[in-house]
């Protein structure tokens, strides 16, 4: 269906092209063969809504996991900035 849609845009272009720029051949430029029912992107479109449809109800039940490790790994971070932060407090008071 890409190529119908690739090859009907060239189709047009040129057809435009040539009757804007020789007027005198525009009856004689043929339309394009390739019917709008031809390049109907709905079924394409639907089809693609279905793949992240399938891949939100395959992804989902892992989502608790993903957040209990996220949450595991944000307290770790946070033990691990908590004392620098300390320090650092404390070292700009002495300083002040």
């Amino acid at each position: 269906m890409a190529v119908l849609l690739a090859l009907e845009a060239a189709v047009r272009k040129a057809r435009s092209d040539l009757t804007l720029a020789l007027p005198a051949f525009a009856p004689w430029v043929a339309p394009c063969q390739i019917k709008a029912s031809e390049c109907a992107t709905k079924k394409s479109r639907s089809g693609v809504q279905s793949r992240k449809d399938q891949r939100t109800r395959t992804q989902l039940p892992l989502l608790p996991a993903l957040l209990h490790a996220v949450e595991r790994q944000r307290k770790d971070a946070e033990a691990r900035i908590g004392p620098r932060d300390a320090m650092v407090a404390a070292s700009s008071r002495r300083g002040a």
